[in-house]
């Protein structure tokens, strides 16, 4: 294809020069007929390669679609077991798929997706947060870098944010995960059959 559209464009230059080059004599000449031929060659040729530039355009972006939903379904995939296998440690979840996807600029290409994928990885993000406090809580607590407080005046800090994410985010983010897998599985077919 791009052979095509570089022959196209080679056709077009030279034509344009041609027409210039000899501009004085068609003007000399002022017969239409000897005009008319190439610019009509000229535009069909234009035209013909946009054509082709904008379907290759479009291949692309398909392959590139097909290429982050799968890279997407493989994320939640590894996601929901690490979620399922992983209650004890305080680790953040990886997010490298979506990261990628939101710097290339591609998330344009999931018009009918974006929204969804948003909200589960905005509750990723917020649970990554929690994660993180929770492991800095039990670090200072541990080196004893936590207030020299008694027990009684100061509970431990850890034990009250596991509980709070405990209460508030992991069923859901969970709950999200597989809806959203579903949703991406459904794009993937949809998108192979077309």
């Amino acid at each position: 294809m791009d052979f095509l559209i570089s022959i196209f464009f080679i056709a077009l230059i030279a034509t344009t020069v041609f027409i210039m080059s000899n501009a004085i004599f068609f003007l000399q000449m002022i017969n239409p007929i000897s005009i008319i031929g190439p610019l009509i060659g000229a535009l069909v040729g234009v035209f013909l390669g946009f054509m082709i530039n904008n379907d290759h355009k479009k291949r692309l972006d398909r392959e590139r679609r097909l290429f982050f939903i799968k890279l997407l379904i493989e994320e939640m995939d590894q996601l929901i077991k690490f979620m399922e296998n992983n209650d004890r440690e305080y680790i953040p979840l990886p997010i490298d798929g979506w990261n990628s996807l939101i710097n290339s600029g591609d998330i344009t290409l999931f018009t009918d997706l974006a929204t969804d994928l948003n909200k589960v990885y905005s509750e990723i993000q917020r649970y990554n947060y929690k994660v993180i406090r929770i492991r800095d809580a039990i670090e200072e607590e541990s080196t004893g870098e936590a207030l020299a407080l008694t027990e009684m005046d100061f509970p431990k800090r850890s034990g009250t944010l596991k509980l709070n994410l405990k209460d508030t985010s992991v069923d859901k983010l969970f709950e999200g995960l597989i809806e959203i897998k579903k949703k991406l599985g459904n794009a993937l077919r949809n998108d192979l059959e077309h």
